[in-house]
C-alpha cells in the first residue's frame, strides 16, 4: 500500500519518468539498513516508515528501542535523506480523546496551508488511539482534527510525519474499522463515503520532501 501510494504521489508530481527502487527492510524482525549505506551519497532520496499495530513508545520491544535510537541518528544528521512517517512514524502516547477513525477532514493551519500550497483541509484516513502530546523540538505541527490536536509534523527538508494513513484507501479503512474489537460510531463509517481521500495527494507531498522542494 505505502509504495503503491507513493507511485500516485508520483504521478501526481509529474516525476513518473524518473526512476526509482523501493528497497523493504523488515525492521520488525530487526533487518536495519546499514547506516554507511543508506545515505544520500550512495543514491537514497527518502525514507519511508510505515504503520503499524504497535506502539512506538515501547519501552520494552527490542525492535522498537532500535528503532528509534537509528532514527534519531538519521534524523540529526544532513547526510541521511528525508524521512516521511506515518502513523507509527508519528504516533507516542495514548489520546485522551479516544479513538479516531474513519475519512477524516484535517484542517490545516498557516503552517499547513503553506506546506500543503493553498490546501485548508486534507481527508485522510484514520485508525488509531495513539497520538503526539506536544510538538517535538525543531519541527512545526501542520494540521488538527477535533480528537487530535496534532495530525503532523514538519521539518524542512528533514521530516514530515502523518498521524493519519495515506497510503488507506477508503475501502481499505472500512475494512479494517469493521475488524477492531470495539463498537464503532455510525458517523466514522459514513465518514467513510462522505469525504474524497486525499491520500494520493498528500503522498505527492511526501515526493516534494524527498526531492527537497519542502
Amino acid at each position: 500500500m505505502g509504495i503503491k501510494v507513493l507511485e500516485q504521489g508520483r504521478i501526481l508530481e509529474g516525476d513518473q519518468d524518473l526512476k526509482v527502487e523501493y528497497p523493504i527492510f523488515d525492521i520488525y524482525n530487526e533487518h536495519f539498513p546499514d547506516l554507511k549505506e543508506i545515505t544520500k551519497a550512495n543514491g537514497y532520496i527518502g525514507i519511508y516508515i510505515t504503520g503499524s499495530k504497535f506502539d512506538s513508545f515501547d519501552t520494552e520491544t527490542k525492535w522498537i528501542v532500535d528503532l528509534r535510537n537509528y532514527l534519531k541518528i538519521i534524523l540529526n544528521d544532513s547526510k541521511y535523506p528525508p524521512v516521511a512517517g506515518i502513523c507509527l512514524g508519528c504516533k507516542v502516547g495514548r489520546n485522551p480523546q479516544g479513538f479516531e477513525g474513519g475519512v477524516m477532514p484535517v484542517s490545516l493551519n498557516p503552517t499547513g496551508q503553506k506546506l500543503f500550497q493553498g490546501y485548508k483541509t486534507l481527508n485522510l484516513s484514520e485508525m488509531h488511539k495513539d497520538v503526539v502530546l506536544e510538538v517535538p523540538e525543531g519541527c512545526s505541527n501542520w494540521g488538527s482534527t477535533p480528537q487530535c490536536a496534532l495530525q503532523g509534523f514538519y521539518k524542512p527538508e528533514r521530516l514530515l510525519t502523518f498521524q493519519g494513513h495515506p497510503e488507506f484507501t477508503n475501502m481499505i479503512v472500512k475494512w479494517g474499522l469493521q475488524r477492531i474489537p470495539q463498537d464503532i460510531e455510525s458517523r466514522v463509517l459514513d465518514s467513510i463515503d462522505s469525504f474524497q481521500n486525499d491520500g494520493p495527494r498528500a503522498a505527492a507531498f511526501i515526493w516534494k520532501l524527498f526531492k527537497r522542494d519542502i
